[in-house]
């Protein structure tokens, strides 16, 4: 009878663990499930044993894993490092390894572990350190995945290479392709002053409303007025590969509601808010807005199919064939843009037919220059 009445905690602590609640809660789950008619135990009802269920689940886990680790043939491994809040070197490491009860090659989560030494030699010694802990032979290692950093892809000390001299010369080492677009999409920013005064822009607009929640209830009671959902604007963050593409989208959903805003707010004498307001109802921002929502919605979709569990390299080089072909035709043979775009286009069309200097969209009267510099860059 305990075992079966443990066996109910455990499940009720697994539960909390695949939710990500706190163990705190466990006690009032349990509470809750007296209420509803469940016959639950009085005895291990804290957050402590809790906390002691889940980590015995957790073994049970990561054993399973070790013993398949040890009988696949070949191993793939993901490693990266970062410090985290409490400032402490931690490294995670993910292995790609054939599974027993599936018998098919699967990416698992492995460990977090701390890391003395932030360097190549470091580094690999702490995986080699964790592979002697588990008994898992090193050798069979045949691929190592990491970022393009130089303490892990340096060629003499890299923790690449130092894995490499234990694991044997034919090792390879992969560069995350993930990482390599994300670098890329950003390199390719780089000279060309349109985007480059775009992703300015981007940046003002987004760190304007960062710890005011003053600004963002304003915000929100003119989208309200508009009948516009609202939506928290996105940070864009360097380390978070697709932020960049939620930022342009949220602002482009929230654009008539930005306008308003930043015109009462320059009116109001905020330095910040004139400056902003001097380019949001611009031809030329508006239609850099609808350009970049396009193309990086694009390329995120080929970035998370890149993080797919299942890599096929078949289906990605058609993927990226596709994609290429596709932003070519659009953007540079004919550069006939999206759907929004067009839309845009042809309310400038029309304004320079009847003699404007001025187009609405969305409700929004916006200035039709600045076209022709967005189409050269």
């Amino acid at each position: 009878k305990q075992e079966l009445d443990i066996i109910d905690l455990m499940k009720n602590a697994l539960f909390l663990a695949q939710h990500h609640i706190a163990f705190v809660k466990f006690p009032a789950l349990l509470e809750l499930g007296r209420d509803l008619g469940l016959h639950l135990t009085h005895t291990y009802c804290n957050d402590m044993a809790c906390r002691d269920f889940v980590l015995s689940i957790a073994a049970i886990v990561r054993e399973d894993i070790n013993a398949d680790a040890r009988a696949s043939p070949v191993i793939g491994l993901m490693i990266d490092e970062s410090t985290d809040v409490a400032n402490i070197n931690e490294m995670i490491v993910y292995i790609r390894i054939l599974r027993s009860a599936t018998r098919v090659f699967e990416t698992v989560f492995w460990a977090i572990v701390e890391v003395d030494e932030a360097t190549g030699i470091g580094l690999a010694n702490t995986v080699k350190q964790l592979f002697k802990d588990r008994n898992v032979p090193i050798d069979r290692v045949r691929c190592m995945a990491t970022d393009g950093a130089s303490a892990m892809t340096g060629p003499h000390s890299g923790c690449v290479q130092c894995i490499r001299e234990s694991a044997g010369d034919n090792m390879l080492g992969v560069h995350c392709i993930a990482h390599r677009q994300a670098l890329a999409c950003k390199d390719a920013m780089e000279g060309n002053e349109c985007a480059e005064w775009f992703d300015g822009c981007l940046h003002n607009i987004c760190h304007y409303h960062t710890k005011s929640p003053k600004r963002q209830k304003h915000l929100e009671e003119l989208l309200e007025v508009q009948c516009i959902k609202a939506l928290r604007l996105v940070t864009v963050a360097k380390t978070r590969w697709l932020s960049r593409q939620a930022a342009v989208h949220r602002v482009l959903h929230l654009w008539p509601g930005l306008v308003q805003e930043f015109e009462e707010d320059a009116r109001a004498k905020c330095a910040v808010a004139g400056a902003i307001n001097q380019y949001t109802k611009t031809g030329k921002f508006l239609y850099c807005l609808i350009t970049f929502c396009d193309i990086l919605t694009i390329l995120a979709g080929v970035s998370l199919a890149f993080q797919s569990k299942r890599v096929a390299f078949r289906s990605l080089v058609g993927t990226l064939n596709g994609v290429v072909d596709l932003l070519t035709s659009r953007y540079i043979d004919r550069f006939v843009g999206c759907e929004k775009f067009q839309e845009v286009k042809a309310l400038v069309k029309a304004a320079k037919k009847r003699g404007s200097r001025t187009a609405v969209y969305r409700g929004v009267e916006f200035s039709i220059s600045g076209m022709s510099s967005v189409k050269e860059n």
